[in-house]
């Protein structure tokens, strides 16, 4: 099968420059870092999908950085590649791994949008409701800021903060900076959604919401 994604990328955002950061606190072994795939878009890139809210936030690419634009309300894109090449066909057992900045804005500065399982996902999300809720959205049909799962953390416009994303079959887990952001046990009875407006995301996507922001390093790995 032919791989859909491009792993030079990745490896080269993760090893150099502004991406040195990233890895502190992880524990995965060396030869572990280069089993993530690069997700980062490239020039003619068809992969991901810039998204028309009808607010004018256009995103832009740029090596090895995407910029989502603030606008009246959402920004995003969509990634429209082979999610089955890259997460086998049940869309489980994988981690996403980013880094995000709010350049300017007072909300929602990374919504990331992603599978669970092959007919849910759900939307981590970082500086919602006023600047500072994060959590995941939704969860039995609760947002961020109304289920269990929320945390309130203070983000300053151009620190960088790295974002890893786990989703297994126990559990949906999150950390940024080495923190844990959330831990959703999952059982049968448990619904995952995404807000009805941020749908187009869905099942991956990045957004903001009134909030200009850049994404790099963005990389997935499928989990053993």
């Amino acid at each position: 099968m032919k791989n859909p994604l491009p792993a030079v990328a990745c490896l080269t955002c993760l090893s150099l420059g502004g991406c040195m950061s990233f890895w502190p606190f992880f524990t995965e072994k060396l030869e572990a870092r280069s089993q993530y795939v690069s997700l980062m878009p490239v020039a003619g890139d068809a992969r991901w999908e810039p998204l028309d809210f009808g607010f004018n936030g256009q995103p832009t690419i740029a090596p090895d950085l995407l910029s989502i634009p603030s606008s009246e309300r959402l920004s995003g894109v969509a990634f429209k590649g082979d999610l089955d090449a890259l997460l086998g066909p049940a869309h489980e057992n994988y981690e996403i791994t980013l880094q995000a900045q709010r350049i300017d804005g007072h909300d929602i500065f990374l919504g990331l949008t992603f599978p669970v399982g092959p007919k849910e996902s759900a939307s981590l999300v970082l500086g919602g409701w006023g600047g500072s809720v994060c959590g995941i959205s939704l969860v039995d049909g609760l947002s961020a800021n109304e289920n269990a799962h929320q945390t309130i953390r203070h983000f300053e416009d151009k620190e960088w903060h790295t974002v890893k994303l786990r989703v297994d079959a126990k559990e949906i887990r999150a950390w940024i900076d080495g923190d844990t952001l959330f831990t959703v046990v999952r059982k049968p009875e448990t619904h995952f959604s995404v807000r009805a407006e941020v749908e187009p995301t869905a099942p991956l996507g990045l957004f903001t919401f009134a909030t200009t922001a850049q994404i790099r390093c963005l990389a997935v790995r499928k989990l053993p």
